[in-house]
């Protein structure tokens, strides 16, 4: 899961998006792999919706 993790956050960030793995914020091992989404800065829905279709490319890229 862990490796999963990494890899899809810098796929995500190759694609424009940020996220942190979810891993860091467990204060045990998580039952499995997380990613940490934040949507405080953006302007509005089509920036959350744009953001969206951007992490499933990186999804895609990655998990397949």
């Amino acid at each position: 899961a862990g490796a999963a993790e990494s890899a899809l956050t810098a796929a995500a960030l190759r694609a424009g998006v940020a996220v942190t793995p979810g891993r860091p914020y467990f204060s045990a091992e998580p039952p499995a792999g997380h990613l940490r989404l934040s949507f405080a800065a953006v302007a509005g829905t089509g920036e959350i919706t744009e953001g969206v279709r951007r992490l499933r490319t990186a999804w895609d890229e990655v998990l397949g």
